[in-house]
């Protein structure tokens, strides 16, 4: 379920969450740190949930961990300066650079520093520090918005994202130092960057992340009592298993011949269900009687193809997505996929000419 919840909520929400973890972390005679996973978004200050701020996923930067590196240069480009991957093991991050200061003297010059969000929620002074708070608070806002866009249309269909978390890492940015006055005294900084390039940067990283991540989707599922007469109960059964349909319960009907089936029924499968089981029983089966049931996760991965031998000799080479109810369906997840970005103009991978060498022309007679 989503809720709108305010700071003090989450405060309370998070300090829940980290006593779980100990809990967790004692019933399995394991050290909290095994739990790393869990630990990290317990431990993470939770910048904004989505979308339109109440749904289901969550922005988290850890403030002990998410760098943001600034590039001072007084003008030109940046400098080249391979940065660091990761922060270092004991909590802390890189340090700066000859030539950057933080007590806001004119020999700040070309060179990057590293903060993490942690020192920046503190009172430090300087030129470097105001810096790093200015760029943090610009780079904060474009995430969280970048976070609501990628939120509502995913990276995989446009579609709304559910139960994701985002971990913010490190932010990068360049600072120029602007030289008011002739001996270089007195210059402020100012980023290159607008914030609406900083929001789609943002939204591009966002949405890689997802990309990178193993990726389901999530679909919802209808709750189906249908009505079957003894002598077509087979028949029935053939046509609910085709759509994936999963049966819950059959019981007969009492002075009758009649079954009652209960089964849950994939919302994408119900299209045109009522016409082919009425086709497939000569009438022996009542109209499916629909409603709403849960959402489920389909544990198939759309972007899975095979690479081993083995794979390839039981899938074939060209393991094309397919979705018709006709033949046989390859990759189930990739071809809801394909359907939804059809439908919506997206670009897709199929093949319109499969081989060259194998078309024909037809003579016109």
């Amino acid at each position: 379920r989503t809720m709108s919840v305010g700071r003090g909520e989450v405060e309370e929400f998070y300090g829940a969450w980290q006593s779980a973890v100990g809990a967790l972390a004692a019933d399995l005679g394991v050290d909290e740190d095994d739990l790393r996973p869990i630990n990290a978004a317990g431990t993470s200050s939770c910048l904004a949930f989505g979308p339109n701020f109440n749904g289901a996923n969550m922005l988290l930067a850890t403030p002990r961990d998410t760098a943001v590196r600034l590039y001072f240069h007084s003008g030109g480009g940046v400098p080249d300066a391979e940065p660091n991957p990761y922060p270092n093991g004991d909590g802390g991050v890189g340090g700066a650079l000859e030539g950057v200061d933080d007590d806001g003297g004119a020999a700040l010059g070309d060179g990057f520093r590293d903060f993490t969000v942690g020192e920046l929620s503190g009172e430090g002074e300087g030129a470097a520090t105001a810096a790093a708070r200015e760029a943090w608070r610009l780079a904060r806002a474009a995430l969280v918005t970048a976070f609501q866009l990628c939120t509502g249309a995913g990276a995989v269909a446009r579609e709304a994202l559910h139960g994701v978390a985002f971990f913010i890492e490190r932010v990068e940015l360049a600072v120029a130092r602007d030289e008011e006055d002739g001996d270089g005294s007195g210059g402020g900084f100012r980023l290159g960057l607008q914030t609406g390039t900083l929001i789609g940067v943002a939204k591009s990283a966002l949405r890689l992340a997802q990309l990178s991540s193993p990726c389901r989707i999530v679909e919802a599922f209808y709750r189906c009592d249908v009505q079957c007469h003894a002598d077509a109960l087979g028949k029935c059964y053939a046509v609910l298993s085709k759509r994936r349909a999963e049966i819950e319960d059959e019981d007969i009907i009492e002075g009758t011949a009649f079954f009652m089936l209960r089964a849950t029924l994939p919302v994408a499968e119900s299209f045109g269900l009522a016409t082919e089981l009425l086709r497939a029983t000569s009438g022996a089966a009542t109209t499916p009687q629909l409603a709403f049931a849960e959402w489920r996760v389909l544990d198939v991965d759309p972007f899975w193809k095979p690479r081993s031998e083995e794979e390839r000799e039981d899938e074939g080479e060209a393991h094309v997505a397919t979705h018709n109810r006709g033949g046989a369906r390859k990759n189930i997840a990739r071809g809801y996929v394909d359907l939804v970005r059809k439908r919506k103009g997206l670009p897709t991978e199929t093949l319109v000419v499969v081989d060259g060498s194998k078309q024909r022309t037809l003579a016109r007679k």
